[in-house]
């Protein structure tokens, strides 16, 4: 029984130790990126660790103001969106500066990750991109997929929820068929389709320009002109497809009476809230 004991003990304080690395591990390799995911590069000396740190620090610091700024623009959006009478132009103009600010910030970014791979060796900086490209795949695969459901969300909207479903969806199936009739429906299905026509060039576009920027970022010395100028026209293809789909959603909207407008709004509301 002592024994047994005694292997218990030893047993939970291996585990223990185990755990405590793996959680300082965690907590000190951090992956050199503005994100809070870890991603535990290997062979990190004390002196990479706390500048890793201090970097990751200052980042978040001289971001938080433009990102705090971009959820304020988002609430003025919906606010312009749902007034009456619909202001276009400050609709137009806030987009434009939410895409200032993404472009901003995407600039930010770039500089602060080459700021963290000059603290790291060829052999880390190497490790770090191999990571980073699978986010970037990752966040990719979410962003077309929040694209896809907003997509089928506006085809429903046209559609009247065809598809059957349960539970709530089935209430609000029934909801859409009060609330549209059927030539309105088919308004707004046109209006989707036109939408995903006049989008899929720039998606193109938009795909183009990110796998020139993951190109252009390889490597501790890269060109930020080059760089900057691509951003730029990342952030000009977004504006043009921000603004295709505000036109759309306003249009849409036009199309309804006062009692539907009130529905409309309060679904898009729930979306986006979804979609942030």
């Amino acid at each position: 029984m002592k024994n047994r004991s005694l292997v218990l003990v030893i047993l939970c304080l291996t585990l223990s130790g185990v755990n405590a690395q793996m959680h300082q591990g965690k907590r000190f390799n951090d992956c050199p990126n503005n994100g809070s995911k870890n991603c535990l590069i290997d062979d990190l000396s004390t002196e990479q660790k706390e500048k890793l740190k201090a970097e990751k620090v200052k980042f978040m610091g001289e971001t938080q103001d433009e990102k705090n700024k971009l959820g304020e623009l988002k609430a003025k959006i919906r606010t312009l969106s749902t007034s009456e009478p619909i202001d276009q132009k400050q609709i137009k103009k806030t987009l434009e500066e939410m895409n200032s600010i993404h472009a901003s910030l995407e600039k930010k970014r770039i500089r602060h990750q080459q700021t963290m791979k000059s603290f790291l060796s060829d052999e880390q900086v190497i490790l770090f991109e191999s990571k980073a490209q699978r986010r970037s795949k990752g966040e990719y695969a979410r962003q077309k997929k929040g694209m896809r459901h907003d997509q089928r969300h506006q085809g429903q909207m046209g559609q009247g929820h065809k598809r059957k479903h349960h539970g709530g969806q089935g209430k609000m199936q029934q909801q859409n068929k009060s609330m549209m009739s059927d030539e309105l429906k088919e308004q707004m299905k046109a209006s989707h389709l036109a939408m995903k026509k006049s989008m899929q060039p720039l998606e193109n576009k938009l795909a183009e320009l990110n796998a020139q920027l993951k190109s252009q970022t390889t490597g501790k010395n890269i060109d930020l002109k080059k760089i900057d100028n691509i951003i730029d026209q990342k952030a000009s293809v977004r504006l043009e497809m921000a603004q295709i789909k505000s036109d759309m959603m306003l249009d849409m909207r036009g199309q309804l009476t006062d009692e539907q407008k009130i529905w409309f709004d309060s679904r898009h509301s729930k979306h986006r809230a979804r979609m942030n």
